[in-house]
């Protein structure tokens, strides 16, 4: 079964659902990239907590936003060969060590089917409390977003407060679209098992 990014008719999809919606084309190819993202990072082991305005936009419709950066506290899980952190706070050297290596090693293990994923080279802390990933999508529609919009899905990784949350299921206006007209079963479900949002950004 294919996902519905490699159907041939996708593109006409995407502006059957921006008219059904009233949301540009591009909008919602980014949107739909956006939610593959978060399903691909659930399908690695990694632990994924979602977090900020995003998250209340998408996993519990609280607030008109469009997906855009995604913040994520992302941990472990069943990955255990990246490299183990003891302490996210502290800003002593051996601390801030670990914490960048777990960041350079994570890189590696940010696996999304059709994205090219890379760190942001730009934005480096010096002391490793966050860091910032690039999952280049190929959009046949970039050229379309407004020029304050990045042509990217932008992972924002950091260890922020994440309580409280709840289990909340994600979609994209796509798979929307899909499920309400009986077809979603026509493709790879790739939306992201129920995903710990947090209920305050």
């Amino acid at each position: 079964m294919t996902f519905m990014h490699e159907d041939r008719e996708f593109q006409d999809l995407l502006g059957i659902v921006a008219r059904e919606t009233g949301i540009a084309s591009a909008l919602v190819e980014k949107d739909y990239w956006v939610t593959h993202t978060l399903w691909a990072l659930h399908q690695t082991g990694l632990e994924i907590w979602f977090k900020g305005d995003t998250s209340l936009s998408k996993g519990f419709k609280l607030i008109q936003r469009f997906s855009e950066d995604l913040d994520l506290m992302i941990l472990r899980g069943t990955i255990r060969d990246l490299p183990g952190v003891t302490n996210w706070t502290s800003t002593n050297k051996g601390p801030t060590r670990q914490r960048a290596a777990f960041y350079e090693a994570l890189t590696g293990v940010l696996a999304v089917p059709g994205v090219r994923m890379s760190r942001d080279g730009e934005r480096i802390d010096r002391q490793a409390r966050s860091a910032d990933y690039l999952g280049r999508y190929p959009g046949a529609l970039l050229d379309q977003l407004d020029p304050a919009m990045s042509p990217f899905v932008r992972l924002e990784v950091g260890r922020a407060r994440v309580v409280p949350h709840v289990a909340r299921p994600l979609s994209s206006f796509v798979h929307d679209y899909l499920e309400a007209n009986g077809m979603l079963a026509d493709f790879e479900d790739n939306r992201p098992l129920p995903c710990a949002a947090c209920t305050r950004s």
